[in-house]
């Protein structure tokens, strides 16, 4: 329509390239893989391996399964394996559907799973590496420190603000009752059953029924019912607690607090929505005139990342109420997204007193 939309290349730290192992050359051919990693997280449609057969024919998008785990978001690239759509195999090497997932069963694909699998695990684990290496100078540990308080008066507020994205979701289901899609009241005290969600890791069932119609009632849309699922610390969504009949108190989760160093060119801020983290980026004109000589003590600085914090929170919280309910009233969630910001800015009036 009248909206215009425009592709931004992410930003790269770095670029790592892996020919075909030996091992793998006879299936897979001989090919590379280009892998990037990213200054900041990247939203979910930006991640993982795109693999073509052949120039312009992409067939597929392999994570691996790391996008759940540190740094796993970070990372992206590319491969082109003709040998795909080659093989001699009566088994189809990818989805029919154009879901954009390669099919284990497939020797070809299987080989380049493996392949794609180990090198983004290998990257990650080199990022791993090297932030464990930055966060034991003495300047990064009083980041983590100023970090740690923001975190405290954020989750403070989520607790509350949990209530609202759970009474959005009962809504939607009637009753205790667990079943494949939908939370159930009894939630906060059960262990063995959840639901898509913001608090837990975890994987969620995609065999859903929203948007269908059974009866012949029209005019009504369907529910924004939340999938059942699982709670997996590898898995590459979130979960929360949707009922069941065990006896042990979940956990509530929460959300994390960063300061990274993100480029120049990167926002000032960022939700990553699948490790619920705020990131205030270090490289941005802003802060890195704030923080000038690295003094973390100082009184300008804190108070930035103070406001940089909590007003990408009152936004990440809106863009869940949104994802929660996408039919909220534009007006209502613009009036959630300034409660939320003057509630937490209340609540941290003792750190401006620090």
């Amino acid at each position: 329509n009248d909206h215009l939309c425009t592709y931004r290349e992410p930003a790269v730290a770095s670029e790592h390239s892996f020919e075909t192992p030996d091992s793998f050359v006879a299936l897979i051919g001989g090919v590379t893989l280009n892998l990037c990693v990213s200054q900041a997280p990247l939203p979910e449609s930006d991640q993982g391996v795109l693999i073509t057969a052949g120039a312009g024919n992409l067939v597929a998008i392999e994570r691996a399964g790391i996008e759940r785990k540190e740094f796993g978001s970070y990372l992206f690239g590319s491969v082109d394996v003709p040998n795909l759509e080659a093989h001699a195999s009566p088994i189809e090497p990818y989805d029919a559907s154009r879901s954009l997932q390669l099919n284990p069963a497939h020797p070809v694909s299987a080989a380049l799973i493996a392949f794609i699998g180990s090198k983004l695990e290998e990257v990650r684990q080199r990022l791993v590496a090297e932030s464990r290496e930055l966060r034991r100078t003495e300047q990064a540990r009083k980041l983590a420190s100023e970090a740690s308080k923001i975190a405290e008066i954020l989750n403070k507020d989520f607790r509350q603000a949990q209530q609202r994205l759970d009474a959005i979701r009962s809504a939607s289901v009637p009753g205790d009752a667990h079943a494949l899609f939908g939370g159930s009241g009894d939630a906060d005290s059960d262990s063995d059953a959840w639901a898509a969600g913001v608090r837990e890791p975890g994987t969620v069932s995609t065999t859903s029924t929203s948007g269908r119609r059974t009866g012949g009632g029209t005019g009504r849309p369907a529910p924004n019912i939340p999938a059942a699922g699982e709670r997996d610390p590898k898995g590459g969504e979130s979960v929360d607690p949707a009922g069941g009949r065990g006896a042990r108190k979940k956990p509530t989760g929460g959300f994390h607090v960063e300061f990274k160093s993100m480029g120049k060119d990167e926002k000032r801020s960022l939700y990553d929505p699948g490790a619920l983290t705020i990131l205030i980026n270090l490289d941005h004109a802003v802060v890195s005139a704030a923080l000038g000589d690295g003094v973390v003590e100082d009184v300008q600085f804190k108070r930035l990342a103070y406001e940089i914090a909590f007003s990408e929170y009152a936004m990440a919280l809106g863009w869940e109420i949104a994802r929660t309910d996408p039919d909220v009233p534009a007006d209502e969630l613009l009036y959630d997204i300034r409660e939320i910001l003057n509630r937490v800015s209340i609540a941290a009036a003792g750190l401006y007193r620090s």
